[in-house]
């Protein structure tokens, strides 16, 4: 009988990829588009998927419009974060989060503090302790925390993120 054995060196944290419904929507999109990776809409233009995925989003969200970016995987750092906040603003960020929000955090050139991980009430102390004379605060997390695997209380900083009037950004 072959062991059982878990990668933790990859980037299929969840196993999506074994997936029945994942493996058939692969085939069905390669049957359809072909296989590549292509490249982004700089370099070859507009491909249907992104506008199929942005009506969706855009649905979703009840906005007018949006536009998908990808940054590969700088995009909190190169593009959200510093887009988001500046030297006037306060980010918290989870001490155990990816390392492009933290650069991001950096590069925006806010005040950056680390709360604990997924402690909501540090992040909420910290917030009061360090948001007078802010312009704007963000709550900055990963949503699923590669190394670990475990979930960010989002709920609970949701409630954080309203009642303190501040931004979340969620990786």
């Amino acid at each position: 009988m072959a062991a059982v054995l878990l990668s933790f060196s990859c980037n299929d944290y969840l196993n999506l990829s074994q997936h029945p419904a994942v493996i058939a929507a692969a085939m069905e999109a390669t049957a359809r588009y072909g296989v590549g990776a292509g490249a982004s809409r700089l370099v070859t233009g507009n491909h249907p998927l992104y506008g199929a995925l942005e009506s969706r989003a855009r649905r979703a969200k009840r906005q007018r419009s949006m536009l998908r970016i990808r940054l590969r995987l700088t995009s909190p750092n190169a593009g959200i974060i510093p887009a988001l906040a500046g030297p006037d603003d306060l980010i918290l960020t989870d001490e155990l989060s990816h390392a492009c929000i933290h650069a991001g955090a950096k590069l925006s050139g806010a005040a950056v503090h680390r709360y604990r991980h997924a402690d909501v009430a540090d992040a909420e102390a910290l917030m009061a302790a360090h948001r007078a004379g802010k312009r704007r605060a963000l709550i900055a997390t990963d949503g699923v925390f590669s190394m670990d695997g475990n979930l960010a209380p989002l709920a609970a900083l949701g409630e954080t993120r309203a009642a303190l009037r501040c931004l979340a950004p969620v990786r």
